[in-house]
């Protein structure tokens, strides 16, 4: 599972999401891939930080705005990072259950 919580109108909400898309692993992966070749500006990287977290969640509350408008700037990197994190420790467990379903 995934969390995020944003401010909205002034109240912190937690949205929830139980699994992850593999479009949304893949853009994940993709985003690394990207950084560690240094190809994107900070902005860049940011912004597609924004854009792969929107997509995560399934749930219209989450938007590229929401989520801009509803971190602090000290937070807005510590909480992508949080959420990337959680997506790829889905994908870590979805291989340890294909691993055990072979054999």
């Amino acid at each position: 599972m995934i969390e995020l919580e944003l401010k909205i109108d002034g109240k912190n909400k937690i949205f929830k999401q139980q699994e992850v898309s593999a479009r949304v692993m893949r853009e994940c992966i993709k985003f690394y891939e990207k950084a560690e070749k240094e190809e994107m500006s900070d902005l860049e990287a940011v912004d597609a930080m924004i854009v792969i977290v929107a997509g995560a969640f399934q749930d219209p509350g989450v938007t590229f705005d929401s989520i801009l408008d509803g971190l602090s700037a000290k937070d807005l990197a510590p909480v992508l990072q949080r959420v990337f994190e959680q997506i790829n420790d889905l994908g870590s467990d979805e291989k340890k259950s294909a691993g055990k379903k072979k054999k």
